[in-house]
C-alpha cells in the first residue's frame, strides 16, 4: 500500500484525487480485460488513473491520454503572413483512416483533436472517413478542430457537423482588407460564406454543436479593428473567441513574414484602449474570451 499521508506531505496543497490509486488501477484493468463496447464509463475511469498517476509522479503510466492531439499531415493551403508554414518543407505524410481504425483505446480518450504543427486539417483527402472512424471507436469522445474553413464543401459539412463538437476558426481580422492581406491566398466572402453554409447545416441538422470559436493573431495591422470583432462574430453565429499576440515566426525562403515591426504591443497605449473597446463590445454582443488577453 501507498504511504499516502507521506506523499501528501510532499505534494502540498495539491487535491488528492477521488477514491485510491489501487482502486483507479484495479477498475482500469478490469476494463481493459473485459474489452466492452464504448462507453462513457470507459472515460471516468481513465481520467480517474490518469489524476492518480500524475498526483503520485507515475512515469511509467497504465492510462490513456486524456487528450489525443494528432497531426493528420503537414500541408496547408494558406500563406499567412503569420506563420511559418513553408511548401518546401513539407514532407507530404499523412495519418492514414486505417491507422486510426486500429485504436481501439481511443475510448478512454475525452478529447480529440486533428490538429498539431503548422496544416490544415480539412485538406486530407480522407478527412471524412477519419471523422468517421474515431466516433465509431470513441462515439462519447469530444472532437474540436482548428480550421480556416477555406476547404468546408457540400460533400463534407453533414460530416464536419455531426462529428464535431467545437470548431476554431482562424479568423484574424475583422475586416476583407485585412484578412486577405494577412491569410493569402483565402478569400474573405468565401470564409463568410462557409460559417454561413455551417450554421445551415446545423439548423438542418437541429443540432447546437460543432461550438464556433474564432482565433485572431493580434498584430499591428488587425489591433485597429479588434472593437469591431464582436459584432461581426455576433452577425456570422461564432460564440466565443481567443486574441493571441503574435510570436514573431523566424524568416523563411519562399515569403516574406512578420517581423518585430509588426507587433501590437509597439504602442501600448492605442493597444490598451483597444483591449477595452474590445471587452465592452464582447459584453454588448455575448461573446466569451476563451483565455484572457495578452499582457503587454
Amino acid at each position: 500500500m501507498l504511504d499516502l499521508e507521506a506523499i501528501k506531505a510532499q505534494r502540498g496543497n495539491k487535491p488528492v484525487p477521488y477514491g485510491t490509486y489501487e482502486d483507479a488501477l484495479a477498475a482500469m484493468e478490469q476494463s481493459l480485460e473485459e474489452d466492452a463496447p464504448p462507453s462513457k464509463e470507459h472515460i471516468l475511469i481513465n481520467n480517474r488513473l490518469v489524476a492518480w498517476e500524475a498526483y503520485l509522479g507515475i512515469a511509467k503510466v497504465r492510462s490513456f491520454p486524456t487528450q489525443l492531439h494528432v497531426g493528420l499531415n503537414d500541408v496547408c493551403n494558406a500563406r499567412c503572413t503569420f506563420c511559418q508554414y513553408a511548401p518546401e518543407r513539407s514532407t507530404a505524410n499523412m495519418i492514414k483512416a486505417d491507422d486510426l481504425r486500429r485504436a481501439k483505446w481511443m475510448k478512454y480518450v475525452m478529447n480529440f483533436f486533428p490538429n498539431a504543427g503548422l496544416s490544415e486539417p480539412l485538406i486530407h483527402p480522407e478527412i471524412e472517413d477519419i471523422f468517421e472512424i474515431v466516433r465509431d471507436n470513441a462515439p462519447h469522445i469530444n472532437m474540436h478542430i482548428t480550421t480556416n474553413v477555406s476547404l468546408v464543401s457540400e460533400r463534407l459539412l453533414p460530416t464536419l457537423v455531426s462529428n464535431l463538437n467545437v470548431m476554431i476558426i482562424s479568423l484574424n481580422a475583422a475586416r476583407k482588407e485585412s484578412y486577405e492581406a494577412l491569410m493569402p491566398p483565402l478569400k474573405w466572402d468565401r470564409i463568410l460564406r462557409n460559417i454561413e453554409r455551417i450554421q445551415e447545416e446545423k439548423a438542418r441538422q437541429g443540432r447546437d454543436r460543432p461550438q464556433l470559436q474564432a482565433g485572431y493573431v493580434l498584430n499591428k495591422h488587425n489591433l485597429d479593428e479588434l472593437p469591431e470583432l464582436p459584432s461581426l462574430l455576433r452577425r456570422i453565429g461564432v460564440e466565443a473567441c481567443r486574441i493571441i499576440e503574435l510570436k514573431v515566426p523566424k524568416p523563411i525562403q519562399s515569403r516574406a513574414l512578420l517581423t518585430d515591426e509588426d507587433v501590437a504591443s509597439h504602442d501600448r497605449t492605442l493597444a490598451l484602449r483597444k483591449f477595452e473597446e474590445f471587452e465592452a463590445e464582447c459584453r454588448a454582443h455575448d461573446i466569451r474570451l476563451t483565455q484572457p488577453l495578452p499582457a503587454f
